[in-house]
């Protein structure tokens, strides 16, 4: 056998150049990168690069993979015709101008989705950065690389897919952040977060490729509609809804019917054996295709997606994960616990109205605002609650309805019960918004009005008899039970005796009766040493088993090996450092509450 040459075997073979990869594949720098964005292909960094470190290398599988790919005969088709297009125009031809621009070549993104995702559960767990672009672009202005047909056609999917998660229920977390409104559903045992930004002008950032962007959206919009699709599906919906044209309050989830859309068939009327596989998929791209038309939210031609749909006549093997019963789903939609049912809010016009309409009918409320669309208006007796966004009330005030801030909508939500409204009246200073995105067991500490919030879900007794602007109080004296780890409580408690905080000394009485009580204590302590010696014997021997567990631990430590040894170090000293920040933040509250403690929320 010839031994191998250098140059073929090892990281020189296993990987290639973009230069070479571009040659191979014959495609320019533009097209390359759309291929591997729509193929997730993404660049490699061996650790011995055969051609220098400034090159961009691939895996060499992945680009024969790729070479496979029907979207590089589209994409030469693409650039080929462009150039007869910018050839016409140059000559002024205008007959073989507007034929080029009617026979302009297309592909569909439908056979990629099946390759990537060969099961729902995988689709659904890669929503998170899908809807998150979509709802930017459908934020965004319509101004150079971004067309008018594409921010609606994101708007349009967004509205979908909301619509969706108001008729099953599933939003299950919510919190408004300095970027926008961050959501969590439950779509399929599968948690699925992402961010929309704040409706205002924008102005697209300049230092931002959007080329590189708009080609994430392009598969971004396939993947969302073929989501949607099998969601409805799923649920006994049909796909797509009806749509209603733009309100005049700018509310974007008004564009859906609120009445129940029309059910799918059953299962039995469904396997017809006379309709095929490739008849229902151009039924749906019939059916997105007059919703694009009728709505004016359709995409470029070269930007066509499609989605494919499951063939029903049994032939081919579906995952088990996709065979869910439409009946099933019901039911469980009927078990979740709806938390506004029964209330009807109307929304001021300050609000942030789509978001606290999509919140509202998420959790199975009603909801009116200030248009003409809307089914109550502010004097309707049916309304329970009104939320505003202003310093005080202005208008006639009514004794039957709650006042709020849109804040106690966000917090109900994220505490899965109903919080008092007299925290939350029109210009109260709020309580803190807490993020339900931090686990407390982790980091080992909870704040306050987390504790409050916890003992009404629990339907604590005591809440209801104690002031609702106490809370503060009563929580900062359970801190140290209840919010830090049982290894921090002893260093906590000394700590706080050996430094006292003004809060501890404002209170003479709460001091003079600890006081007698340490001095009752230490006072029987004395007498049970002398009175039972037994005792000092046992706390002896505690001591010295203390002291020979702390000698075995150094000794196990120096049998370790460096390497671990170190690790070990760097494992305490993190613990360390968690347990100094636990103490940090308990000591920086206490100090808070003690200069304040009647309007303390943190």
């Amino acid at each position: 056998m010839a031994k191998l040459k250098k140059g073929q075997r090892g990281n020189a073979t296993n990987y290639i150049t973009r230069r070479k990869a571009l040659q191979k594949l014959q495609l320019g720098l533009a097209d390359f990168r759309r291929l591997c964005i729509l193929k997730g292909i993404f660049p490699r960094d061996p650790k011995k690069k055969a051609e220098g470190p400034l090159k961009t290398y691939y895996l060499a599988k992945d680009i024969q993979f790729l070479a496979h790919e029907p979207l590089v005969d589209k994409f030469r088709e693409i650039r080929a015709h462009r150039r007869k297009l910018i050839r016409a125009k140059a000559r002024n031809e205008v007959g073989v101008v507007k034929a080029l621009t009617e026979t302009r070549p297309t592909y569909q993104l439908d056979h990629i989705i099946r390759e990537r995702y060969p099961r729902f559960s995988d689709a659904l767990r890669d929503l998170d950065d899908a809807l998150s672009t979509l709802h930017l672009f459908a934020a965004l202005p319509a101004v150079g690389k971004i067309s008018s047909k594409r921010v609606r056609n994101c708007a349009r999917l967004c509205r979908e897919f909301q619509h969706y998660v108001m008729r099953t229920h599933a939003l299950r977390k919510v919190f408004a952040s300095i970027k926008g409104i961050y959501y969590q559903v439950e779509l399929q045992g599968e948690l699925v977060t992402w961010l929309d930004p704040y409706k205002f002008a924008q102005k697209p950032p300049v230092d931002v490729d959007f080329r590189v962007m708009l080609t994430f959206l392009e598969f971004y919009e396939s993947l969302i509609a073929f989501v949607n699709f099998r969601l409805y599906t799923l649920a006994g919906l049909v796909y797509p809804p009806m749509l209603m044209s733009y309100d005049a309050s700018g509310s974007d989830l008004k564009l859906l019917k609120s009445s129940a859309p029309e059910k799918m068939p059953t299962a039995s009327a469904r396997k017809a054996p006379n309709i095929t596989q490739g008849a229902i998929a151009d039924a749906v791209r019939e059916a997105l295709s007059r919703v694009d038309d009728e709505s004016g939210s359709g995409v470029d031609a070269s930007n066509e997606r499609s989605v494919e749909v499951e063939g029903s006549d049994g032939e081919e093997d579906e995952p088990a994960e996709l065979e869910i019963d439409s009946g099933n789903e019901a039911e469980n939609v009927q078990q979740v616990s709806l938390l506004f049912s029964g209330m009807v809010f109307f929304l001021c016009r300050e609000t942030q109205v789509s978001a606290l309409d999509f919140i509202i009918k998420s959790n199975g409320g009603e909801t009116g605002w200030e248009g003409d669309r809307s089914p109550y208006n502010a004097s309707n007796k049916r309304v329970t609650h009104v939320v505003m966004d202003r310093p005080k009330i202005v208008g006639l005030v009514r004794m039957d309805v709650d006042y709020v801030q849109p804040q106690w909508v966000f917090d109900c939500v994220n505490a899965e019960t109903a919080l008092p409204v007299a925290l939350y009246r029109p210009g109260a200073v709020l309580p803190p918004h807490l993020s339900p995105f931090v686990d407390d067991e982790e980091e080992g500490y909870a704040p306050a009005y987390k504790q409050f919030m916890q003992r009404i879900k629990n339907k604590d007794p005591e809440v209801a008899q104690e002031s609702a602007l106490e809370y503060s109080k009563r929580a900062s004296n359970t801190e140290h039970a209840s919010s830090v780890p049982l290894q921090l409580r002893d260093k906590a408690a000394a700590n706080v005796e050996e430094k006292p905080t003004n809060g501890e000394s404002s209170d003479d009485g709460d001091s003079a009766s600890n006081s007698e009580e340490d001095s009752a204590s230490d006072s029987e302590g004395k007498l049970g040493e002398a009175a039972y010696p037994e005792r000092k014997q046992a706390a002896s021997r505690s001591s010295s088993g203390q002291r020979r567990a702390a000698e075995e631990k150094e000794l196990r430590k120096m049998m370790m090996s460096r390497k671990h040894r170190k690790l070990y170090d760097t494992i305490q000293r993190g613990k360390q450092r968690r347990s100094q920040h636990i103490q940090k933040v308990i000591d920086k509250r206490h100090a808070l509450d003690a200069r304040n403690p009647k309007n303390s929320h943190s």
